[in-house]
């Protein structure tokens, strides 16, 4: 009998090969997604990620005031919610305040190689390229 971890597995090495399929023949790219998977993050985690690097692109843009009341009541976004611009650091430092084990660099390059918030990873490994 198959375990549902096996099971589970499959599916996961199936989808993997799928994505894989697609990169190739229709030349869509899934490195976010790919890293979601390898580094076994859960949809919360994925979401934060996400709102964080909109907040830290409303902070580049000094709009933040106007979206502040979305995310000043969740304490996991204090160590961003900051009067200065975002760095690359500050980003390193909010996975890590996550207790997320994660390559900041990595993450940014997959989410920019996906077309996702390209401007703020753009700029963040630009941050980390001149620091």
């Amino acid at each position: 009998m198959v375990s549902s971890i096996e099971v589970l597995d499959n599916k996961v090495n199936f989808l993997m090969a799928i994505t894989e399929e697609i990169h190739r023949e229709m030349n869509l790219n899934f490195d976010f997604n790919k890293f979601v998977i390898d580094n076994n993050l859960t949809s919360t985690q994925v979401v934060l990620i996400i709102k964080a690097l909109t907040i830290m692109n409303y902070k580049r843009f000094n709009i933040l005031n106007e979206y502040i009341n979305e995310f000043k009541n969740d304490s996991r976004f204090d160590i961003i919610l900051n009067d200065r611009k975002p760095t690359f650091n500050d980003f390193n430092e909010f996975l890590k305040s996550l207790n997320l084990d994660l390559d900041g660099e990595t993450l940014l390059k997959s989410l920019q190689k996906q077309k996702i918030g390209e401007n703020i990873c753009n700029f963040l490994l630009e941050d980390k390229s001149n620091n």
